[in-house]
């Protein structure tokens, strides 16, 4: 015979607290009002100390909160399906900026970063194509970046969006490597 059970409410608990639904309103309207910013991060040369790529790092300035670190609102991006949006922004603007760089001479590559969920989107090498042609920026110059989770979480799409983002030009590389299980031998399946 089972007995009975029973739960006690704990506010702690409850990811849809007022304040997490307040942020996703206020992240929507972000998304709405574009009110996100790129900051460049620059890579180096080691031997010779020369900018050869830059990184997109979105940012929010929020209107009354001020900036708000990715780490505070990318995971709830992720989880609302804001994250896609919030990507392609990122990606015309830094594109864009690539493309005025090259023209004062500056020919560099940039690097962006792409979440699971876009690891599994099949269409997204195509529409990366579509503004590599629109921003004039060749796909050589460009680098996505994914982790090593994101690729785990379904590996046989993610090898099949790797193996098209590789076909249209843009190279890949792995962010954080080491914080999963993913051996070397599997990631050279992947032509990383």
């Amino acid at each position: 015979k089972e007995r009975a059970r029973y739960a006690t409410y704990r506010a702690e608990d409850d990811d849809n607290t007022p304040q997490r639904l307040e942020v996703v309103g206020d992240l929507k309207a972000a998304v709405d009002e574009e009110q996100f910013f790129l900051e460049y991060q620059p890579k180096l040369e080691l031997a010779t100390g020369r900018i050869v790529g830059m990184e997109a790092l979105v940012r929010w300035n929020h209107p009354t909160r001020g900036i708000v670190r990715p780490d505070d609102f990318i995971p709830l991006a992720e989880s609302t399906g804001l994250i896609t949006p919030i990507t392609w922004f990122v990606i015309g603007h830094a594109l864009r900026q690539q493309r005025d760089w090259r023209a004062r001479g500056h020919d560099v590559s940039m690097a962006v970063n792409l979440s699971v969920r876009h690891l599994t989107d099949m269409s997204l090498p195509d529409r990366i194509a579509v503004e590599l042609a629109r921003w004039e920026v060749p796909a050589d110059r460009v680098v996505v970046e994914v982790t090593e989770t994101s690729v785990m979480s379904d590996p046989k799409r993610a090898i099949g969006v790797i193996h098209h983002l590789r076909r249209v030009g843009v190279s890949v590389s792995v962010d954080d490597y080491g914080t999963g299980q993913t051996s070397l031998a599997y990631l050279r399946r992947l032509e990383i």
